[in-house]
């Protein structure tokens, strides 16, 4: 009923997002306090910057997809089916979410490392020296896509609950099966909270650091974050300028995700009438 909350909207927005924003393309581009941009578009285009943009997308994308099928399913067996133990599910699914990436990158190392009790226990233990499998792109992106479950659980649980009960209810009436609901009734329906799970697992896979920096560094498999963090820890505050113009990198990587996801959300809504 005016334009007071879009003005402090707008203000939360330029404050908290817009001025942090600037200050870091001013420490890229104008180190000093003086325009010389050269420095940061040469770190952005080098040989270091581009691998770990494409082991980022890597990562991301595929912890996005395996996300959005653990989540998924997660999501349908809670929301369709009357399993028991839904609210002890729930809150394992919410909880997971509570615990720090590297705690989790930690754990699961521990778990599938060559001296791991539990292997030792069940007798699946490697040999001593084998080298740990989470170690790399592959067990970056299935820990990512276990840690970012839940995001994609809660967003398609949301949409679910949404959907009329009337629809199954005439699906089940013309003698659909389980498969047929969700995949001509269920899945058009959710199109555009399916898009947005998998945008918020690929972001979150995009600045995520605690996974890549223990699954990745010890095989020199580096993403952007991880690059800068490496740019910080080797050259202190000489790297500042470098670490602010990978920075932007990522930002820049995370709004094309972004804008892809708005645009197909766009072309791909799916309405009940």
């Amino acid at each position: 009923g005016g334009l007071g909350l879009p003005l402090l909207v707008t203000l939360c927005a330029i404050l908290l997002g817009g001025l942090p924003f600037l200050r870091l393309a001013a420490a890229a581009f104008a180190p000093g306090w003086q325009f010389s941009p050269e420095a940061a578009l040469a770190e952005i285009g080098s040989r270091a910057a581009v691998n770990a943009t494409l082991h980022t997308l890597e990562t991301a994308g595929l912890s996005a997809i395996g996300a959005l099928l653990i989540g998924g399913s997660a999501a349908i067996l809670l929301a369709v089916t009357d399993v028991r133990g839904k609210r002890m599910i729930a809150f394992a699914l919410v909880f997971s979410m509570m615990i720090a990436p590297q705690v989790a990158a930690l754990a699961f190392l521990s778990l599938l490392a060559p001296h791991s009790p539990i292997l030792a226990f069940i007798g699946l233990s490697p040999a001593p020296g084998t080298p740990n499998p989470l170690l790399g792109r592959g067990g970056i992106a299935l820990v990512m896509a276990l840690h970012h479950a839940p995001l994609v659980a809660i967003t398609l649980w949301t949409g679910l609950r949404s959907v009329p009960h009337s629809l199954i209810e005439a699906a089940q009436m013309e003698g659909a099966g389980p498969a047929t609901i969700i995949g001509r009734i269920l899945l058009p329906v959710l199109r555009p909270q399916i898009i947005a799970a998998a945008l918020l697992a690929f972001v979150a896979g995009v600045g995520n650091f605690g996974i890549p920096a223990l699954l990745g560094l010890p095989v020199n498999y580096l993403t952007l974050p991880t690059l800068i963090y490496r740019r910080l820890s080797s050259f202190g505050p000489a790297g500042l300028p470098d670490a602010a113009a990978l920075s932007i990198l990522v930002a820049l990587v995370a709004a094309v995700g972004i804008a892809a996801g708005m645009l197909a959300t766009r072309r791909a809504g799916g309405k009940v009438e």
